[in-house]
This record gives C-alpha cells, sequence and structure tokens, in this order.
C-alpha cells in the first residue's frame, strides 16, 4: 500500500517461469527419493488439496501419521464437493521399508516448504490469486508427470485464447470429450467467471461444465484442478466418451446428463452449446482415431453450436479415410476456420508433427461459405532450456487475429483483411471432384512477393551453399583462386512481380528411379535424396539397373523437406525426389533464382504435409515480370552479383 500510494490491493502476480522453477526443484527432490513420474502428480494433487485447510499438517510426525494426516485433509475436501471416489487415485502410499519412508517423507516435507517459502501459495490463495491452479498446471506439464500419464498438455495460454474468441459465457453448455487434465474446462470457467456475477457463475458451475476421460487417474487430476478454481460442482466424469452420450435435462435452466450411447439414441434434443476438446494423437485403433471424437462430440451439440479441436494436420489434409471423412464433416456442418500453431506447440510431443485448430458449427451443410484460413506461428513463447517461455520480444499471432477471429464466428460475412501467408477469407473448391479437399491454411494462403533483401541474402546463401559443396566434393580444388566478389552493377531492382505455377507454366516433372540406397553399391556417381544440406546428394553410388544419369543444371526438390538445388554435377536420384525439367529454355542465373522462390515457398510444408508432386505442383512461385514475360536480364544481373557465382557457373558450363 505505501508502495502503491493507494489504499487497493492488487492481486498477487504470477510469475510462472518461478512456477517452472518450482516444479522441477520438487522434481528432482521426488526423483532423488525415488519417487515413481506416474504417481508424482497425484502426490502434488494430494499435497495442494490438504493446504485448503486452514492449519496445516505437522511435518514433525513420523512418516505414516504425516501421510494420514495429509490424506485425510485431501479427501475431506473431495467429500465436500461430492467427488470422494477420485481419492482413491491421488491417494498418497507410503513405502514399506523404513529407510524409503524416511526419503518418502523428507522428500514430501521438502515440497511443502518449497510452496510454502518459494511459491508463497497460502498468502496467494487468501489474495484471491489463481495460485494453486497455476502452479499445478506448471507441475503437470513441466514435473514430468504428464509423459509417463499418457497426458498431452494444451497449453493455458492456447486454452485461454480459444476461451475467448469462442466468448464462452454462463448461458453455455461446455463440453470436453477428452479432457484430461482438464485444461479447456478451466479455462471455459475462467473466462465465465471474469464475467459473470456469483450468482450467474454458480448455475455455470452446476449446469454448464461437462467433460468426460477414459484414465481414471487423470480424471482426478482435472477434478482437482477444477476445485482449485472453486469448481466442486462440475460433471466431470471417468468413462469411455464414445460409448456415453449427453442429453439435455433441466433443473432450473437447461442443463445436461451423462447416458450411455444406447440410451442417448432416444433423445432427439442435444443440449451442448460449445466444445473445446483436444483428442488424443495417433491412436492405432480406428475407433479411436482423432475424427471419430469429433463426430461424437458433433452428436451432443445442438444445431448452430460451435465447436473447436486441436488436431494433427494430417486430419485435414490424408487422402483415404481421413478425406471420407471430410466430405461427410462438410456434408452436415460448416468449416468456418483453421489454424496452424506454432510447430513445437506441444513441448512434451514430436516437434516435427504440425499442430492445427479448428472451429466448426454444427448443422448447416458447407457450401459456398468462407473459411478463414490462418498461419499464426509465432506466440509470443520461446522455447529455453526445453521449456517454452514467454518473450515480450517474440511476435505473439494470438493477440493479433483474436478479435477478428471472434467477430468471424459470429458473423462469417464481415471482411477480412487478405495478409499474404498469414490470413485469407476464401471458399473450398468443392466442385472439383479430383481435389484431395485439403483444409489446411497452407494450401490456401497466399504468396508473398519477396524483398529486396530477401532476394540478395538468399542468391549469396545458395550460390555459397553450391561452392561449399563444389569444394567438399573435390569438384573444385581449394588451391583454385577464389574471385572477388563481383561488382555488376545492379539495374534498378524489379518490384513488378508475376506468379507462375511450378508445373503448369515452369516445368515437366519427372520422379527419381529408386528407393533404397542401403542395397546400392559404393562408386562414383552423386545420388540426390531427400536431405536438406549437402546440395540434396547424400552419397556416391553405382548406379542401380534402370537408374537415369541425369544432367547437371537442372532442379532437384526434396519430397520430405521441400529443399530446391540445382544440381551441379551429372546426378541420379531416388524416388522421394523431384526433378524439374524447364519446359522452354531458361537461363542457368533464372534457374538459380527459381531456387531460392521454391526455397520460400518452404512454409507450406510440414511433416504431415510433404510436397508429394500432387502438393509441389500446386504451388505458385514470383518471378519478376516485364512485358507479362520472366524478366531473365534483371534476374542475371542480380545472380551474377552473389559473391562466387562465377564458379559456379564455370562449373555449370564446363564439358
Amino acid at each position: 500500500m505505501l508502495q502503491q500510494k493507494s489504499p487497493h490491493l492488487k492481486d498477487l502476480e504470477i510469475n510462472e517461469e518461478e512456477y517452472i522453477k518450482i516444479a522441477e526443484r520438487i522434481n528432482e527432490v521426488f526423483q532423488e527419493a525415488s519417487i515413481k513420474k506416474d504417481i508424482r502428480a497425484g502426490i502434488i494433487a494430494s499435497i495442494l488439496l490438504s493446504l485448503l485447510s486452514e492449519t496445516e499438517p505437522n511435518y514433525n510426525a513420523p512418516p505414516i501419521t504425516l501421510i494420514k494426516d495429509i490424506n485425510s485433509r485431501a479427501q475431506e475436501v473431495l467429500d465436500q464437493n461430492q467427488k470422494g471416489q477420485f481419492f482413491e487415485h491421488i491417494k498418497i502410499r507410503l513405502p514399506e521399508k523404513e529407510n524409503a519412508q524416511k526419503q518418502f517423507k523428507e522428500a514430501l516435507v521438502t515440497a511443502f516448504f518449497l510452496l510454502k517459502t518459494k511459491a508463497n501459495i497460502k498468502s496467494a490463495m487468501k489474495a484471491g490469486s489463481d495460485i494453486l491452479g497455476t502452479f499445478y498446471e506448471n507441475f503437470l506439464r513441466y514435473g514430468n508427470g504428464a509423459k509417463d500419464l499418457g497426458i498431452l498438455l494444451t497449453p493455458r495460454h492456447i486454452t485461454q485464447f480459444v476461451s475467448e474468441v469462442l466468448n464462452v459465457t454462463h448461458k453455455d453448455i461446455v463440453y470436453d470429450p477428452t479432457c484430461g487434465t482438464g485444461g479447456f474446462l478451466v479455462s471455459a470457467f475462467n473466462q465465465v467467471s471474469k464475467n459473470s456475477t456469483s450468482e450467474q457463475l454458480n448455475g455455470f458451475k452446476q449446469h454448464g461444465i461437462f467433460g468426460i476421460d477414459k484414465q481414471a487417474p487423470v480424471t482426478a487430476l482435472a477434478i482437482v484442478n477444477m476445485i482449485f478454481r472453486g469448481d466442486g460442482k462440475n460433471h466431470i466424469i471417468n468413462d469411455d466418451s464414445l460409448s456415453t452420450a449427453l442429453v439435455t435435462e433441466m433443473d432450473g435452466r437447461p442443463s445436461a446428463r451423462f447416458v450411455t450411447k444406447k440410451e442417448g439414441l432416444e433423445h432427439t434434443e442435444r443440449p451442448v452449446t460449445k466444445v473445446l476438446m483436444n483428442p488424443p494423437f495417433g491412436q492405432p485403433s480406428d475407433r479411436e482415431k482423432e475424427y471419430k471424437f469429433i463426430d461424437h462430440a458433433l452428436d451432443q451439440m445442438e444445431e448452430g453450436g460451435i465447436l473447436f479441436s486441436v488436431l494433427p494436420v494430417s486430419v485435414m489434409f490424408k487422402v483415404g479415410k481421413e478425406k471420407n471423412w471430410r466430405e461427410r464433416l462438410l456434408s452436415k456442418n460448416t468449416l468456418i476456420s483453421v489454424i496452424t500453431f506454432p510447430p513445437d506447440l506441444f513441448y512434451q510431443s514430436d516437434s516435427s508433427v504440425q499442430i492445427i485448430g479448428i472451429f466448426l458449427k454444427k448443422g448447416i451443410p458447407h457450401a459456398g461459405q468462407k473459411v478463414l484460413w490462418i498461419r499464426a506461428i509465432n506466440d509470443g513463447l520461446v522455447k529455453r532450456k526445453g521449456k517454452r517461455v514467454s518473450n515480450p520480444r517474440v511476435p505473439n499471432d494470438l493477440n493479433r487475429i483474436k478479435n477478428s477471429l471472434q467477430s468471424y464466428i459470429q458473423n462469417q460475412q464481415i471482411p477480412i483483411e487478405n495478409i499474404r501467408e498469414f490470413q485469407k477469407a476464401t471458399s473450398i473448391d468443392l466442385s472439383d471432384p479430383e481435389s484431395h479437399l485439403e483444409l489446411v491454411p497452407e494450401a490456401y494462403l497466399d504468396e508473398k512477393s519477396p524483398s529486396i533483401s530477401e532476394i540478395e541474402e538468399g542468391l549469396l546463401k545458395i550460390v555459397r551453399e553450391g561452392v561449399a559443396y563444389l569444394i567438399k566434393s573435390g569438384t573444385v580444388s581449394l588451391s583454385e583462386p577464389f574471385p572477388e566478389h563481383n561488382t555488376i552493377p545492379f539495374a534498378s531492382h524489379n518490384t513488378n512481380y508475376g506468379f507462375f505455377n511450378v508445373e503448369e507454366d515452369l516445368f515437366a516433372l519427372d520422379r527419381g528411379d529408386f528407393h533404397a540406397l542401403d542395397r546400392l553399391d559404393e562408386g562414383i556417381i552423386p545420388t540426390v535424396s531427400r536431405i536438406s544440406d549437402n546440395n540434396g546428394v547424400v552419397g556416391y553410388f553405382e548406379p542401380p539397373e534402370g537408374a537415369q544419369l541425369r544432367q547437371k543444371g537442372l532442379l532437384t526438390v526434396s519430397t520430405v523437406t521441400g529443399d530446391a538445388f540445382v544440381q551441379l554435377t551429372d546426378f541420379m536420384a531416388t524416388d522421394n525426389v523431384l526433378i524439374c525439367y524447364p519446359k522452354k529454355p531458361l537461363r542457368l542465373t533464372t534457374i538459380f533464382f527459381i531456387q531460392l522462390m521454391i526455397n520460400l515457398q518452404r512454409w507450406r510444408f510440414s511433416y504431415g504435409r510433404q510436397p508429394y508432386r500432387r502438393i509441389f505442383s500446386s504451388i505458385n512461385i514470383p518471378l519478376p515480370i516485364k512485358d507479362g514475360e520472366i524478366d531473365e536480364d534483371y534476374i542475371e544481373t542480380v545472380v551474377k552479383n552473389s559473391y562466387g557465382w562465377n564458379i559456379v557457373e564455370r562449373q555449370l558450363l564446363a564439358g
């Protein structure tokens, strides 16, 4: 009060980075005490529940007494919230051996004091801050327990973003059919609490929050997570969501109740107004594919309800069953928006799996409606020591799009600015029978014309890399004089660009001739494969039967990474490489320039959406034009000004 010169107390600010450190320290203490990872989250849940009591446990008591005290307090809180059946899943169990019991107790006491002194838990609870929930989420995320429980936690800033964009209110009935530890339900609750009276919030607690998870221990963690927010009235259950249904119920206000799927078929009315979910990824069973959970969630929704789901990009891109599902989805529902999230959004998962989010409106077939495609690859966080933490110097695309996306969900007729490579509202082409129905931003966003600095720096990089490859391969000797930087004057920069389709306008595409490298004998022929360095050359081999020796000067593209290279020697190629033959004569400098333009399109590709021929052939690249044709004079001037071009040109022109 003295510092602020005001009698008004502010809520305690929560330092999430400090909580991450505390979570990691407690995890280290538990590790030293040989406490298994898969029970650590439950232990922390019991400790935090016990801290909700007015008094604290007696830390000087013998181990068995202390454990009984903590368990008793935790069970009492669960019983008060009619969730006592979940106590067995978080109950602390003492080891059998006396020495192990002593270590176990010491670890618990250390955790208590870290929470008291470092996290200031008790004071923060009295100040009204969401301290318990925030610490608990950080412990689940960074305390090493999530992976062992099979949990893929949706980052808090994403759940909060979605709740705000969907404008969850106290009138909604919110459902998460794969709720895990309750992240989306917590954010929905927080969103309502910010904009409701206490009476409205109590009504939402009792009638508006529904979640389900198949793993009982994980469901228990979700229950605890909600109790920390002051909500023990929710309807979070442990069951198989695909075998259950939600039906409408009136309890003073619209609400819902869980029934078996068979019972649900007897009811025509569906209660859910909003779904927020993150289904399990990559399940081997066809029954538990990601899109099956979306179908289930839609079945529980009223007409016009809005669904959000996190998904791996493959669900909205792959052919086969996934494409058939997308067709069925659009025949009954409207796709409102698709967002590409940062590639390392889930720190616990393989960062090569591209994550997207989709927004759907239940019950209105998708015809000519526009979809808002967004590529929000920056979220204000950076990875530091394996953790994603906020950084004010990093742009936040989610904040940039939040208001316009919220408005677009309410009204898909509002105008949206077309920002190349970032956002665009445009219709899905449903008329092409050969379409693979890709529903991802990378297939719809427009390309940017490159800046002058991108051209100059990009060309310098690929020419230098080409020279480095020639030196490394022994094609160019280090004893040869290296040319000074060219001083060819630039013409005034041509900023007039046209867009050219790589297959229709520029190249005939072919694939390499063989697949297995391990069956080849070592030899002298440079072999281009899917790698993204060394000019794409993976090694030197004897050509297998049927392999073509391709001429230098051709452009190759990896169908795995999307990296393009102009080949500087005669070569052969594996079948995960596309070889580009110019449809009409192009100067060597133009082909190098096209290499750069293709490489600037790599944002369209990911591990889930690889540049196979049908994908690669659909892209358009910007090229400078003059009188409607490619301005090869300008391109030649720019390329020849790149340091080292003399060596590359001499190699390509050599007999």
